[in-house]
C-alpha cells in the first residue's frame, strides 16, 4: 500500500527553503543582502543571448525550452519563435505546460498571468541542468570569489544527485561569506538533504550574524529539531519577536518556528500565540508551518490557506485542499510544490499517495515519482509507493526490483509495515494468496501502535485484495475493513473506502 498521508504528515519544520537567488531576492527573504545582490545582477538571464546561442546550437527541447520561458518573461517573442514552433512540433518529451507556454509565446493576445503559465516550467531535464552547471563555471573562472555563484552551482549539482559536488561548492560558498544570510540558510537546506545533520546546525550555530538576525535564528532553531538537537538561540529568538514587532514579515519564520517548539513541549496556549503572530505578514513556508499546527492544535482552524495570496503557496494548499477532499486541485499543488523545491522528498511523497491511492492515476503517480527519485534515490517512501503503482498495474517483477532497492528498513516502523503491506499486494497478483493474506494481516496487526487511518488503509487494500482475487475469504476482509475504518472521518480513508465497497459491490453482481 501507498504510505499513510497522515503518516507523512507527523513531523514539520520551517526548514529554509532553497530557492534560486534571484527568486530568493524577489520573495524578499534576503532584502538585507544587497551587497551580495550585486554579484548576480549581471546573471545570464538578464540576456537571451547565451540561450539563443544553446538553442542555435544544440535545437533541442531543454534549450528551446530555456529560450521560450526567459522570452516570455521579458516579452520578447520574435527570437524565440523558432524555439516556440519546435516545441509544438515535438509528439514526446514535451509537457503540456511547457506547450501551453509556446504557443501563448506565438499567439500573445492571451491576456492570462505570466506566472501561472511557467510555474510547472521550474523542471529541466538533465542536459539543461548540465549546461548551467558549465555557464556558471565559466563565470566563477573570471569571478573566483563570487559566494553566490558557489550557491548557485551547489543547488545545480543537488538537482543532478550529485551530493559531493554540491557540498563541495557549498563549502567555498560559507568560506566566501560565513555570515550572508542566503549562504546560510542554503546550505544548511543542502545538509540536512545529504543527511549531514552535524554539519547544518553548525553552520548556523556558529555563524557570527545568526544571534542578530531573525531568518538565521528560525533556521537554527528548526534545523536543530529536524536533526533532534537542542536549538542554540531559542531565547534570542524570544527577544527578538519584541524587538520585531514593528516588522512582522521578518520573523513571521522565527514566530513559526517557536510557535512549533513550544507545541512540542506541550505549551498549545503559547504556540497559538506565536502562530498568529507569524499569520499576520507570512511566507508560504510558515504558512505551511501554520497550515500543518492547525491540524493539531484547536483555535487555529480559522487558516484557510487556500484563501491566503503568499507567493508560491504550494505546500499549504495542497494540504488545504487534501483536507477538504478535493483530490485533482491537491495533486496539481503537489506538482507546484515538487517543482518550487524538487530535491525535497515530501511533494513526490504526498502526490504519489493521492494520484495511487485516491485517484488511481497510476500513470500520473509513476510519473511524479520518477522525477522526485532524481534528488532521492533512495527514499524508501516513495520507492515504497513505486512498487505499490507498479504492482498495481500488474508489473509485479518490476514492484519486487523496486522494493528491494529500499536499503534499510527499522524494524517495526511505519514503512517497514507499510511495505510489508506492499509485499502481501505483490503476492496477490502473483497468485500467492496465502503469502498475501499473512503479510496483509501482519501489517494491520503491526499498525495499531501508530494512527487508526494508518491500520484502516491498510486493512483496505487487503480487502481489496480479497475482492480482485475473488478467494473465500473476501467477505470477512471486507467485514475487517469496515471494522477497522469505522468512526474514522479522514476524508481520503472515506474515499478509498467508498471504493472498495463499490469494488464488492460490483464483484458481487457479477458473480
Amino acid at each position: 500500500m501507498p504510505e499513510d498521508s497522515s503518516i507523512l504528515d507527523k513531523d514539520r519544520n520551517v526548514i529554509p527553503r532553497w530557492r534560486d537567488f534571484h527568486t530568493t531576492v524577489a520573495i524578499g527573504e534576503i532584502s538585507s543582502s544587497e551587497d551580495f545582490q550585486s554579484q548576480w545582477d549581471v546573471d545570464e538571464t538578464d540576456s537571451l543571448i547565451p540561450k539563443l546561442w544553446a538553442w542555435q546550437t544544440y535545437k533541442s527541447v531543454p534549450f528551446a525550452a530555456d529560450l521560450v520561458a526567459s522570452a516570455f518573461v521579458l516579452g520578447r517573442y520574435a527570437e524565440a519563435d523558432e524555439a516556440a514552433r519546435f516545441i509544438l512540433e515535438q509528439q514526446n518529451n514535451v509537457t503540456d505546460s511547457l506547450r501551453g507556454v509556446a504557443y501563448k509565446l506565438l499567439n500573445p493576445s492571451s491576456d492570462e498571468d505570466r506566472d501561472g503559465a511557467l510555474e510547472q516550467l521550474h523542471d529541466p531535464d538533465t542536459q539543461q541542468i548540465r549546461y548551467r552547471i558549465h555557464r556558471i563555471r565559466v563565470r566563477l573562472h573570471d569571478e573566483p570569489r563570487n559566494a553566490i555563484a558557489y550557491v548557485e552551482l551547489a543547488r545545480a549539482y543537488t538537482l543532478l544527485n550529485q551530493k559531493d559536488h554540491a557540498k563541495q561548492a557549498m563549502r567555498m560558498a560559507i568560506k566566501l561569506a560565513p555570515t550572508n544570510r542566503f549562504v546560510l540558510r542554503s546550505a544548511s537546506r543542502l545538509f540536512l538533504h545529504t543527511d549531514d545533520l552535524d554539519e547544518a546546525h553548525h553552520v548556523l550555530r556558529s555563524a557570527d550574524t545568526t544571534k542578530f538576525d531573525p531568518w538565521l535564528v528560525s533556521a537554527e532553531i528548526a534545523v536543530a529539531s529536524a536533526a533532534d538537537r537542542p536549538p542554540r538561540f531559542a531565547k534570542a529568538g524570544q527577544r527578538m519577536i519584541v524587538d520585531f514587532s514593528d516588522s512582522p514579515f521578518e520573523i513571521t519564520e522565527l514566530a513559526s518556528a517557536l510557535a512549533t517548539l513550544e507545541f512540542h513541549n506541550g505549551k498549545s496556549r503559547d504556540a497559538r500565540k506565536l502562530y498568529r503572530k507569524a499569520l499576520i505578514k507570512p511566507t508560504e513556508n510558515s504558512l505551511a508551518q501554520i497550515e500543518w499546527a492547525s491540524r493539531r492544535i484547536a483555535g487555529l482552524d480559522f487558516v484557510d490557506a487556500t484563501k491566503i495570496q503568499v507567493p508560491r503557496n504550494y505546500e499549504a494548499r495542497a494540504w488545504e485542499n487534501f483536507g477538504n477532499g478535493n483530490w485533482v486541485e491537491s495533486f496539481n499543488e503537489a506538482w507546484n510544490w515538487f517543482y518550487d523545491q524538487p530535491f525535497s522528498s515530501r511533494p513526490g511523497q504526498f502526490g504519489s499517495y493521492i494520484a495511487s491511492s485516491i485517484l488511481e492515476e497510476y500513470d500520473q503517480a509513476e510519473r511524479m515519482i520518477e522525477h522526485n527519485l532524481r534528488t532521492n534515490p533512495d527514499d524508501g517512501v516513495l520507492l515504497n509507493n513505486l512498487a505499490f503503482v507498479y504492482a498495481s498495474t500488474g508489473r509485479v517483477k518490476e514492484a519486487t526490483e523496486t522494493l528491494n532497492r529500499i536499503s534499510q528498513l527499522e524494524s517495526g516502523s511505519s514503512l517497514e509495515i507499510t511495505v510489508k503491506a506492499t509485499r502481501g499486494l505483490i503476492a496477490f497478483r502473483s497468485g500467492k494468496y496465502s503469502e498475501g493474506r499473512s503479510l496483509y494481516l501482519e501489517s494491520i496487526e503491526g499498525s495499531k501502535k501508530y494512527i487508526r487511518s494508518f491500520q484502516a488503509t491498510a486493512a483496505l487494500y487487503y480487502a481489496r485484495e480479497e475482492i480482485l482475487a475473488n478467494t473465500p475469504m473476501k467477505e470477512e476482509a471486507v467485514n475487517l475493513a469496515l471494522e477497522v475504518s469505522k468512526g474514522i472521518e479522514d476524508k481520503h480513508i472515506a474515499a478509498i473506502r467508498e471504493k472498495i465497497l463499490d469494488l464488492d459491490k460490483k464483484g458481487k453482481k457479477t458473480n
